[in-house]
Parts: C-alpha cells; sequence; structure tokens
C-alpha cells in the first residue's frame, strides 16, 4: 500500500515538472545540446482562441497556432472540422543594440518565458503560475481568469475596473527574451534585447460575416533595457500548412500591409475544391517619427482614450520574405546574422529580391493571383513567410504598439480566396479606422398628422432626411437617401414588433432602383436568406399621405380613438452586402411614432381652407402653387418666395413679411 501511494506521487510529480519544462517542438533547429530543452524549468501555458469559427493555440513562450501536445497543426478552420490552415506562427524582433545585433524569435524553437523584466533589468516571473495565458468569454463574470483578472501585469480593465472584453473572447498573458538560458534557436541565440511583450488577443462572434474568420492581436512591446534598440525590426513569421503542406503558393498585397498563403491549385488534399486563403494584416505596424506627421489610435483598441503623437506616424508593411524549406538560398534562416538579414528584406545569403522587370525590392511576389497580374510564384511547395515592420529606434522605456489580425476566407476557387481574403483586410482595417464604430443611424423625418374627424387621416413630413448622405465605413460606399416607408403601428405597444406593425405605403426615388435585393442573417432561420429587402416601385418622392382606412382592423376610422403611425427613411448603398454593413438601412420605427385621435371640429370653429386645398399668389404664371397641408396652423400674413439655382438643382426660400 505504501508503495502504491509513492508511485503514485512521483508520476504527478513528473506530470508537473515536464509542463513546466521547455518544449523543442523541432530538432532541426535546435543548437545542438540535447540537455537544453531540460535546463529551462517555467510555467508555460496554452488556452484556445476559439470565439469564432477559428479555433487555434496561444502559449505565453511566444508560440501560436501550434497545437502544443502533439506539435502538429494548430489552427482549425472551420472550427470543428479537424482540417488546418496554419503550422505555426511566432513573434520575431531584431535590432542593433550598441556593438550587436540581438534577436529574438518564436518558430519551432522558442526564446520567450513568461513574465517580465524588473526595474533592474532582471528577468522574473517564469516559474509564477500567475503568469499564465489568461482568457475570458461574454458572459463570464465567476470564472477564476475573470476573477483574478491581471491588471498589475497590464491587462486592459473598462472604466470600472473590471477585465475589459474587448470581444466574444479575450486572452492576455506577458512574456520576455529576457532569460539569456531560452535563446537557443539556431537562427537565434544572441543575448537578450530584454524585450517585454504584453500580448492580448480577442475575436468577435456575428450571426455571419467576415468577423467571425479574424482573430486580431495588439502586441505592446517594452524596451526594458538599458540600451536603445536601432534599426529594429517586427515581424510576423509564419509556417503555413493549407491542409497539404507542399502545394501552398504565398503573397503579399503592399497597399493593404498583408502577407498570404493561398493553395497553388484548385483542390487540396485536405480542404478539397476552392481550398481557402490564410495571411497576416498589419493594421497598425511600428510607429516611426516623421516630422510633420501625427500618429492617432485608441488605446486600448475600441475605448475613448485616445492616444496623439505628433511628428510620428504608423509605418505599415516594410518586408515581406518567405522561405521553402531546405533551399540553400531562400532556406530558412541558420543563424542570427541570416535573421537579421531577412527582416531587413534580404535573403539569407544578402542578395536581394529582384523582381521579373528587374527591380530590387523587400516585396516578395506582391502580384495579385486571381487577375495574373504582377509577380507571382510559379508553383507550389511547403513555404513559410515572414513579413517585417521597421526600421524604428525603440529607447529604453519605450513601448511599440502593434495591431495584427489572423485571417481566413474562401472564395469560389484558390484563387478567389485571395480576393475575399483582401476583402476581408479592408473591412477590418476599416473597422479599426473607425475605433469600432461602424454603425450608421439614419435620421428620421418629422411628422406632422391632421384628423378633421371626416373619416381621414392626414400625415406630412418634411425632407430633412433627404438632405443626408452617409458614409458605409465597412463597404467604404455611401448610403444615398432613396424613399420612405409609412407604417401604421398597432395601440398600446411601447415598443412594437414586427407583428405589431403594416407597411401601408412606400415613396420611391424615381432613378432606375426598384426592389432591392441583398442577402441576411435570420435567426429564426439561423442561416443566410437571400431576396428582398426593401421594395421599391419609382414612384417618386411625396411627403404627405391621405390615410382613409384603418390597415390593421380592416375599417373605417372611429373619432375618438387612438392611432399610429412612423415615417421612416430608407438609405441605399450598392456595395452593401452580407460582410460590411447591409445595402440598406432605414430609420428606426418606434423613434418616429406619432399618435392620432381623429376628432370633429369644435362646432363654431371656422377654417377657410381644407387639407389639400391650393392658395392663389401673384405669380401664377410661374406655376407655384401653395398647397394646404394644415389647416388650422394657417396664419393671416403674406409670403415671399425666392427661387433659383445651385448647379443642377433648384433652391427656393420662403420668408414671412
Amino acid at each position: 500500500m505504501k508503495n502504491k501511494t509513492s508511485i503514485t506521487i512521483l508520476l504527478s510529480f513528473s506530470l508537473i515538472f515536464l509542463s513546466f519544462n521547455k518544449i523543442n517542438d523541432d530538432p532541426r533547429n535546435s543548437n545542438g545540446d540535447s540537455n537544453l530543452p531540460y535546463q529551462i524549468s517555467a510555467v508555460i501555458d496554452s488556452k484556445k482562441m476559439e470565439g469564432n469559427n477559428i479555433r487555434t493555440w496561444y502559449r505565453n513562450n511566444g508560440s501560436f497556432n501550434r497545437d502544443p501536445a502533439t506539435g502538429n497543426s494548430g489552427f482549425e478552420w472551420p472550427k470543428g472540422s479537424n482540417k488546418f490552415a496554419r503550422y505555426a506562427s511566432g513573434l520575431w524582433i531584431g535590432a542593433v543594440v550598441g556593438d550587436d545585433t540581438l534577436i529574438a524569435l518564436a518558430e519551432f524553437d522558442y526564446e520567450y518565458l513568461p513574465g517580465y523584466i524588473d526595474n533592474n533589468g532582471v528577468p522574473q516571473g517564469k516559474d509564477d503560475p500567475a503568469y499564465r495565458v489568461y482568457s475570458i468569454k461574454k458572459g463570464d463574470s465567476t470564472s477564476s481568469e475573470y476573477l483574478n483578472w491581471p491588471v498589475n501585469q497590464g491587462a486592459y480593465v473598462d472604466a470600472n475596473g473590471k477585465p475589459l472584453l474587448i470581444g466574444s473572447q479575450t486572452m492576455f498573458y506577458s512574456n520576455t527574451d529576457g532569460y539569456p538560458e531560452s535563446h537557443g534557436n539556431n537562427a537565434g541565440s544572441t543575448d537578450p534585447l530584454k524585450a517585454q511583450i504584453l500580448q492580448t488577443n480577442w475575436s468577435i462572434t456575428q450571426p455571419y460575416g467576415s468577423f467571425n474568420d479574424i482573430i486580431f492581436t495588439e502586441y505592446r512591446i517594452i524596451n526594458r533595457g538599458s540600451l536603445p534598440w536601432t534599426k529594429c525590426y517586427f515581424a510576423q513569421w509564419t509556417d503555413d500548412d493549407l491542409g497539404s503542406a507542399t502545394d501552398d503558393a504565398v503573397g503579399c498585397d503592399t497597399v493593404l500591409n498583408l502577407g498570404f498563403t493561398y493553395n497553388f491549385t484548385n483542390n487540396d488534399a485536405s480542404y478539397g475544391s476552392s481550398p481557402p486563403a490564410v495571411g497576416f494584416l498589419f493594421i497598425r505596424g511600428a510607429q516611426v517619427y516623421s516630422l510633420g506627421d501625427t500618429l492617432k489610435y485608441f488605446n486600448p483598441p475600441g475605448s475613448n482614450n485616445l492616444i496623439v503623437k505628433p511628428n510620428y506616424k504608423n509605418l505599415g508593411l516594410s518586408v515581406f520574405n518567405t522561405y521553402t524549406g531546405g533551399n540553400p538560398v531562400i532556406g530558412d534562416p541558420s543563424n542570427f546574422r541570416e535573421t537579421y538579414l531577412n527582416l531587413q528584406g534580404k535573403r539569407r545569403d544578402g542578395t536581394s529580391w529582384v523582381t521579373p522587370a528587374g527591380m530590387i525590392t523587400n516585396f516578395a511576389f506582391s502580384g495579385d493571383p486571381e487577375s495574373n497580374t504582377g509577380w507571382l510564384l510559379a508553383g507550389g511547395d511547403d513555404r513559410r513567410f515572414l513579413q517585417c515592420t521597421g526600421p524604428v529606434i525603440v529607447n529604453p522605456g519605450d513601448t511599440q504598439s502593434m495591431l495584427v489580425a489572423q485571417i481566413i476566407a474562401r472564395g469560389s476557387n484558390n484563387l478567389n480566396s485571395v480576393t475575399k481574403l483582401k476583402q476581408s483586410a479592408r473591412i477590418a482595417q476599416r473597422f479599426f479606422d473607425n475605433n469600432f464604430d461602424v454603425l450608421v443611424s439614419p435620421p428620421t423625418p418629422k411628422v406632422s398628422a391632421y384628423a378633421p374627424g371626416n373619416g381621414k387621416i392626414y400625415l406630412s413630413w418634411n425632407d430633412s432626411a433627404e438632405k443626408v448622405m452617409l458614409q458605409n465605413k465597412l463597404s467604404g460606399g455611401v448610403y444615398k437617401f432613396q424613399g420612405y416607408n409609412i407604417y401604421q403601428i398597432r395601440p398600446n405597444n411601447i415598443s412594437p414588433s414586427a407583428s405589431d406593425t403594416i407597411l401601408i405605403k412606400t415613396f420611391d426615388i424615381q432613378d432606375g432602383v426598384k426592389n432591392i435585393i441583398d442577402s441576411v442573417y435570420l435567426n429564426e432561420y439561423e442561416g443566410v436568406i437571400y431576396g428582398i429587402v426593401q421594395r421599391g416601385s419609382d414612384n417618386g418622392i411625396s411627403r404627405y399621405l391621405v390615410i382613409d382606412r384603418d390597415s390593421l382592423a380592416q375599417r373605417e376610422f372611429i373619432n375618438g380613438t387612438e392611432y399610429k403611425f412612423s415615417v421612416t427613411a430608407y438609405y441605399y448603398d450598392p456595395l452593401g452586402g452580407l460582410i460590411t454593413l447591409p445595402k440598406v438601412i432605414k430609420s428606426a420605427i418606434s423613434e418616429n411614432i406619432i399618435k392620432v385621435i381623429p376628432q370633429n371640429i369644435t362646432p363654431g370653429t371656422q377654417i377657410s381652407y381644407e387639407y389639400g386645398d391650393t392658395i392663389n399668389t401673384d405669380q401664377r404664371d410661374l406655376g407655384v402653387m401653395p398647397i394646404v397641408f394644415r389647416p388650422f396652423e394657417l396664419m393671416n400674413a403674406t409670403y415671399t418666395s425666392t427661387f433659383g439655382q445651385r448647379g443642377i438643382d433648384t433652391s427656393w426660400t420662403l420668408t414671412k413679411n
């Protein structure tokens, strides 16, 4: 019995010890010391990001997109499919520090460990379980990680001091390259930079749309050393195995700051036909001094805390480099010198990339696959890429704040998947450029009612909604006024539902746009429906309506009874759609409800005009004819109206004399 107890204790201790040790995931990148992995004791923690369609791993040693248990690909998409698009990814940093070139990287072997650098420049925390990966999800307020959210490590909180949930899932951890013993990768193996990285990852869940296929990451990279990092580059390195590992091609879009991997053929052994494309987007790259410019961003993302840095700008994508496994010229770097050459846009032998036109460039394969234009790879292989931002100077104590998005998209074929990926990248960039504030609120027209008890209700409204154009902040298009919808609303409902309303009339601009068709996600069907989202008939715009029947009760109006109506304006952006904002937006029915109680005119009341009557002017030949809308509000006065033209538009004024 005693021996059995002893064995159990020993086994438990072994499991804990191994889980805290550095894992040398790829022996070909070891420095050859077989004992090295077992000389580093650290609390290495791993957790999944799985808040949307992507399920992938993040670790507090700088590794992500790799399964920590098997060492295999860890970026699963779609979630639950057992299909994987990325094998391993990580952050690389390279800089000149004093007389040395220093490197920190996470590749197949990792030079970061959990923790931080203290004020004396000494790394701390690698053995402290508090420096684990923290993950919280929407609705979470009782979990251990929520209650122990590491504010003291730099994790974001909201205005109430509670953990800040940026998306449907938010993750935070702190790590550093400050431990000399962690620098054992052949591509690095330098002294530490003494960088501390505060990493925040988050994902957003939508019923449908491109944000379901994106994970966002913010790096706050702090120089905790005593010397400046000069000629400093930051990079996202990735080994993408898009399904099968041997048929991949890579490329970049220098305008979008996007690096990507796509299947060279339209069929993949894992994903089948029309395989997806996957990439990294630099939403905000390194911050570089630039006289006369002003850099602005919100910290944390989505907050109201605007950071303004005069004489700085966002550097964006500076280098796109690529490797083919085993190639002596464009293979993986084998030492820190080759790594730093790669970060600068050179190949491992120091030569430059040269385009087919003979131009030296830092951007390999920057053509567009679907249009077959520009410089493209001629075949598929097992490829890796490195996209960099720099060079910059990072002084001791300074922080570089970078925003990166992992994006995956699937189109109608392997090349169209790249086009869809670029579309998602544009949407993600616009989302951040507008600090998450992308919703549009259309204005409501001002409505008046007249109900003299003659069995009719008269509605009229102003033209204020027609003068407005609204930006679609995700599509890049513009919402223009298209028409009005007039509804009758069931009484005794403060917040009317769709079943409480009935559309009784639509007025539509005469411009050839009639029924508008779009794809929408319907919760009741849990799917996407393609159909008419707004009916129109090119019947022209009117700003008044005579209603002679209760459309809900299917009878005539009853004097003394309350009726409710709403006039809404709708706007159309032909560039809108399912993955951005919809093609049609409408002002809210509930925000423009008018109550009407028809009543007979009080005996003795005299009115000179009825609704719809016309009033003579002294300039009948001009074709101008005033029409009475509200007889009870008429005043005994004279008015002067002046007409003119602004460009192609007619303008007019009405002045009381």
